[in-house]
């Protein structure tokens, strides 16, 4: 072998240790920590994360307190979509979905010559205003199941003026809530209490519509099953 070749191979084989050292050397000065569960943690507000929970409103809006001044004019504007699906004249035809003359106060999911969904022949009383409130407001929500694809009515005042005009559409009308019943759902105190007058039961809106108030004989939408 050549004296060239020689200090080639010298050198490399330096070079080798020399790293191999260096890496040595490297692990014994430093001692990197490597934290047991590693990730990054970003710091959340708890606090005020529960408190835009609370500020939240976890269903419909009292109903009560807006009836005596609902316009059933414009809640029949607004019920004109639901048309298709259901007629509200006396002696009306089922549609796509039942007939709504003469639906608040009487019996969930029984008109008669309808063939509602099994989530609606579960339920059981009459359509109190509480009830169609939070039926309007969300259809799917109050009756997993239904056959009613629509979305809901999100504005109060709508869902006011559509059951006034429900409430018109009767050879009797509904009562309106009493004073007593209407100070039951805003006065905070004793809002879930059931009443047992067929109109304006003091039930709360959301427990209602959580409970059994899902069927729907009656929203002003469009739906095979209301």
């Amino acid at each position: 072998m050549s004296l060239e070749m020689n200090k080639i191979a010298a050198s490399v084989l330096t070079a080798g240790v020399v790293a191999m050292g260096a890496s040595f050397v490297g692990e014994v000065l430093i001692h990197p920590h490597v934290p047991e569960d590693p990730h990054y943690t970003v710091g959340v507000d708890k606090t005020k994360s529960a408190e835009k929970e609370k500020q939240e409103p976890k269903g419909p809006e009292p109903i009560l307190p807006l009836l005596a001044d609902a316009d059933p004019s414009a809640g029949k504007n607004a019920a004109r979509a639901c048309a298709a699906c259901h007629s509200f004249e006396k002696g009306g035809p089922n549609k796509v979905g039942p007939a709504l003359y003469d639906i608040m106060g009487a019996k969930i999911a029984a008109v008669d010559g309808f063939s509602y969904s099994s989530a609606l022949k579960g339920k059981e009383g009459e359509w109190t205003y509480q009830k169609m409130n939070a039926w309007l407001y969300d259809p799917q929500g109050w009756a997993q199941g239904t056959k009613m694809s629509y979305g809901g009515v999100k504005d109060a005042q709508e869902r006011a003026d559509i059951i006034a005009y429900l409430r018109s559409m009767a050879d009797e009308k509904m009562p309106l809530p009493t004073e007593e019943e209407i100070e039951k759902v805003t006065g905070g105190g004793d809002e879930g209490k059931d009443s047992g007058s067929g109109d304006g039961e003091a039930k709360t809106e959301a427990e209602d519509s959580g409970a059994d108030a899902g069927d729907s004989g009656g929203s002003g939408e469009s739906d095979a099953d209301a």
